[in-house]
């Protein structure tokens, strides 16, 4: 019982270890076709099987799909002994089918895993014909281009045989019919510019480039930046102003912005007495100013249309200077920076017709500009 045991854990570590293995597959790069593997090798016995190892030889046939799998059937023959009786041999035949699973190939070696059944026949009283399962790995090394070194160690488990037997062979491989390699193949174009090497007139142009028929290189450049298009890696920079690097980018750069702003103070009739609300705009002022330098205010007082021209020029200019002392006390602008001037009644914002119109004329205009150092 314990050695039946042993044999099926055996013949499972073998199987797990081909399922790791074709976990570990990598791209295929498939030589289909019919193919024959003539080989020879030695088998032996292990577990205390009392069989000698010795020779055999033997032909295989398969075929390879355009994957990773191939099908394949062998047959196997040798002879051996019993290490009791070295003097009497007896023959072993191996029949199989199997198949095998090719995974990380390159052009020179193929590496892969087999599984199959089979039957082996063990010319010896109390054996005889028995099925089989085997399991193995093998690497094929490319000699010519359809002609291959092979070598291979399977594993056979029989349904009497004392012991785990195992194979290693070492042969050809040869695949009929036309290579892949040698098949009709498409013009070769070396630059990879669209035009094949026969009407290619300027081979080894730049890749990426825009070529004319005859394979060479048109220069464009659209947004007139000095950098081919083919190589322009920010088309469409067309603001002169700016420098441009050498893939076509504007270059990052510190620049001076000047930004405006435009805040309306509003008056009660023949009054320049300021209002809470105008607190709040001066404050929205300063927040504008925030992170700017140079800034500037200029105020500009005027009136309805009631009264007369010359005391409306004082009550604007009141006005003005009104909103001048709120900014003085809310922001950090200087004083020498904040002008005042008057226009009285002289340029309403609406007509003078109703007391609403007249209302918005009652005001003074502040125009606050601060300049920046923007990065673009």
């Amino acid at each position: 019982m314990n050695l039946t045991v042993l044999k099926c854990s055996q013949t499972l570590l073998l199987t797990v270890l081909c399922v790791v293995c074709l976990g570990y597959a990598a791209s295929v790069r498939a030589d289909q076709g019919i193919y024959i593997h003539p080989q020879g090798g030695i088998v032996d016995y292990t577990n205390g099987s009392g069989y000698e190892t010795d020779e055999l030889y033997g032909l295989g046939v398969g075929y390879r799909f355009s994957g990773p799998l191939a099908l394949e059937a062998d047959y196997l023959t040798g002879d051996t002994r019993l290490k009791s009786a070295p003097s009497n041999g007896f023959d072993v035949d191996l029949w199989s089918i199997r198949a095998l699973y090719y995974f990380g190939e390159s052009d020179t070696f193929r590496p892969f895993a087999t599984i199959g059944v089979g039957e082996q026949d063990i010319d010896l009283p109390g054996q005889g014909a028995q099925g089989q399962t085997n399991a193995g790995l093998g690497l094929r090394w490319k000699l010519l281009q359809n002609l291959d070194l092979r070598t291979a160690i399977n594993f056979f488990d029989g349904e009497n045989t004392e012991g785990l037997m195992r194979t290693v062979n070492l042969g050809l491989q040869y695949r009929f019919g036309k290579s892949p390699k040698s098949a009709d193949m498409p013009p070769a174009d070396t630059d990879a510019d669209g035009v094949i090497d026969s009407q290619d007139l300027c081979l080894g142009s730049p890749k990426g480039a825009v070529v004319d028929v005859r394979g060479c290189q048109v220069r464009l450049d659209e947004d007139n930046d000095g950098i081919e298009d083919a190589f322009d890696q920010c088309l469409g920079t067309t603001d002169r102003t700016r420098s441009i690097d050498s893939q076509g980018c504007y270059i990052q750069q510190m620049v001076t912005m000047v930004e405006d702003m435009e805040v309306i103070f509003y008056f009660d009739f023949d009054s320049y007495a300021t209002k809470p609300l105008h607190q709040t705009k001066a404050r929205q002022i300063a927040t504008f100013l925030q992170g700017g330098e140079n800034h500037s205010i200029e105020l500009v007082g005027h009136t309805d249309s009631r009264g007369s021209s010359a005391y409306n020029q004082k009550l604007s200019l009141n006005r003005a200077e009104a909103v001048k002392m709120i900014l003085l006390r809310e922001t950090t602008v200087p004083a020498d920076r904040i002008s005042t001037s008057n226009l009285g009644e002289s340029d309403p914002a609406v007509a003078n017709d109703s007391g609403l119109s007249r209302s918005k004329n009652r005001r003074v205009t502040a125009t606050v500009r601060t300049t920046r150092q923007v990065l673009r």
